[in-house]
């Protein structure tokens, strides 16, 4: 060994800690589980252990996403960019979707920070859609920019992507047309034939089945009122009776307006109109519109017709002031059509709303 040589000091061969190797890896994680997670995929990622990778970022999903959202955002992104390193478009897509689902609950609470992690998922998931936009059969640009733009109101900085040449012609689809509901009382008859484009229940025929089901189930019940058969409007008020929702049926506001009674223990006609405070003979719908109950137990409001005065005596009684009939009795079925009561003795009194 030369003079010069032995003048060097000799450096000790010791094997990097893994702190060293993978101090780039572990700064963005606040929490000490996401980091030890991260360094083991990296390893088996670095030795072709795909998945052995996969296994580890869907056990940390599982087990810690829901207490850790913007950790869960970072590693469910490096799960869905090995899936694409794997050539696994499909899967990346699916693993973009459960890191949607971890951070949506979280995003209400404006964490600045979330925010940041989640638009950077967005933003890769738009970008990873429109690379592989040929295996998830996509044929254009739609899909991808618009979870572009979903990062973009997330973060702000994420902007300057939408102005690449191949997002900024893509043209942002017409909004969807917005199906009004009908009136709550307007007949099954009078709306707009089905399929129609003026159908409100177009994107719910599901709704419009119910409702021609309970039209049918009234025309069977009035239809038995007017041919004067007992058995049948008893068997017919009590299919309605066993469908009915409301608690305070006394004290709703379904109670104003003009009803025709149809049967009281016999054949019977006659008009009464309720009238709430301050002398209203109707409460429109809408976002204004008074909540049930409306009617306070023991207030008196007035009537025309059959009753002078119509009181709640509970949630589901009221009382008829000059009602002859049944001048106490339960309420036991209300819709926009039909109002039926049992009087002391059980027998059904129907009223018909005028339309």
């Amino acid at each position: 060994m030369s003079t010069a040589a032995a003048l060097v000091p000799r450096r000790a061969r010791t094997a990097p800690k893994p702190t060293q190797l993978y101090n780039a890896i572990k700064a963005p994680f606040e929490s000490p589980h996401a980091q030890q997670y991260v360094v083991c995929a990296r390893r088996a990622i670095d030795d072709g252990a795909f998945d052995t990778a996969r296994k580890t970022y869907a056990y940390y999903h599982e087990r810690h996403a829901p207490r850790h959202h913007v950790d869960a955002a970072k590693m469910v992104l490096r799960w869905a960019l090995l899936e694409q390193r794997a050539l696994n478009a499909t899967g990346a897509r699916a693993v973009f979707k459960l890191g949607a689902r971890a951070v949506h609950g979280g995003l209400r609470s404006g964490d600045a920070d979330l925010n940041m992690a989640a638009a950077t998922l967005f933003c890769s998931w738009g970008l990873a859609e429109y690379r592989h936009r040929a295996e998830l059969g996509s044929k254009d640009a739609v899909r991808a920019t618009a979870l572009l733009r979903h990062a973009t109101t997330l973060d702000a900085s994420k902007a300057p992507v939408l102005k690449w040449r191949m997002f900024a012609k893509t043209e942002e689809p017409p909004p969807k047309k917005k199906m009004v509901p009908p009136p709550r009382r307007t007949p099954v008859s009078e709306l707009p034939a089905e399929g129609s484009e003026d159908d409100p229940f177009a994107l719910n025929v599901w709704k419009r089945r119910i409702a021609e089901r309970f039209a049918k189930f009234h025309d069977d019940l009035l239809s038995a009122c007017a041919r004067d058969d007992r058995a049948a409007v008893e068997a017919a008020a009590t299919v309605l009776e066993r469908r009915n929702g409301k608690r305070t049926i006394a004290r709703s506001k379904d109670l104003v307006g003009a009803w025709t009674l149809r049967w009281a223990g016999a054949r019977s006609e006659g008009c009464l109109v309720v009238r709430g405070p301050g002398g209203v003979t109707s409460v429109p719908d809408g976002p204004k519109s008074p909540k049930d109950p409306f009617l306070d137990v023991g207030a008196a409001y007035g009537c025309d017709g059959l009753a002078k005065a119509l009181e709640p005596l509970s949630d589901r009684t009221v009382a008829l002031a000059g009602f002859a009939w049944a001048p106490d009795f339960e309420c036991t079925y209300l819709d926009e059509r039909v109002w039926i009561g049992r009087d002391a003795e059980g027998a059904a009194v129907v009223f018909a709303r005028d339309q």
